[in-house]
């Protein structure tokens, strides 16, 4: 399976620095690295990245510094942090990275939710120094997330499929339900979601209703 990954960064030369560490992947087909300038309006690039379905971002932190690429009277309004929160709002536990050679700054900023997603340009620039490639990290990261969305989405089919055959479910299964359907919501595109409370049905039509929901979340994901 190809993941796809985006870079983010108001400089292509930058974007290709990273793109760089993901060689021996790209070579091997295991990845795809599109890059992408960063959009004046953050909900226009919000929406740009939800139209790539990607598995991952990789974002610089100053998006308004170096006008060459994006044109000199370009203006950025948001920084990495503030676009990595945004997106993570629309789809919880997102795989994403912020790259910065103002680590600290980075790290600092209040929308940076997660420190441990920082990572200075220092460091991916110079693979012999560190002690877990960066691009296996963000496999790992993906993997990982991609394994948590595919136990859910199992789990909510083994439910779903007792009670199509007429199996009564305890309400403890029901509650279930409901917990995983908003789990997978929540990670495909949380402004979507329905809440947990209208969820608390057990009429049929509803039922089948939820599944059809569901399903397309989880295709979304997928890139089906």
């Amino acid at each position: 399976m190809k993941f796809k990954i985006l870079v983010i960064d108001e400089e292509l030369a930058e974007i290709r620095k990273v793109q760089s560490e993901f060689d021996p992947m790209i070579v091997a087909e295991e990845v795809e690295v599109l890059e992408f300038l960063p959009k004046p309006e953050l909900g226009e690039m919000i929406d740009s990245i939800i139209s790539e379905n990607p598995d991952a971002l990789i974002v610089d932190y100053q998006l308004n510094t170096i006008k060459t690429d994006i044109g000199r009277n370009t203006q950025i309004n948001y920084t990495g942090a503030d676009l990595v929160e945004a997106f993570q709002r629309r789809r919880l536990n997102f795989p994403c990275f912020i790259a910065s050679s103002f680590e600290d700054t980075a790290v600092g900023d209040k929308n940076t939710s997660d420190v441990n997603i920082v990572y200075s340009k220092i460091e991916l620039n110079n693979p012999q120094i560190q002690k877990i490639k960066f691009r296996d990290r963000v496999r790992m990261q993906i993997v990982k997330y991609r394994n948590i969305l595919e136990e859910k989405e199992s789990r909510l089919n083994d439910l779903l499929e007792k009670k199509r055959t007429g199996l009564v479910l305890s309400l403890q299964e029901e509650e279930e339900i409901v917990d995983l359907d908003s789990f997978i919501e929540h990670s495909l595109d949380i402004e979507s979601a329905v809440p947990k409370e209208l969820k608390r049905i057990s009429n049929q039509d509803k039922l089948k209703e939820l599944i059809i929901i569901t399903e397309s979340f989880i295709k979304g994901v997928k890139g089906e």
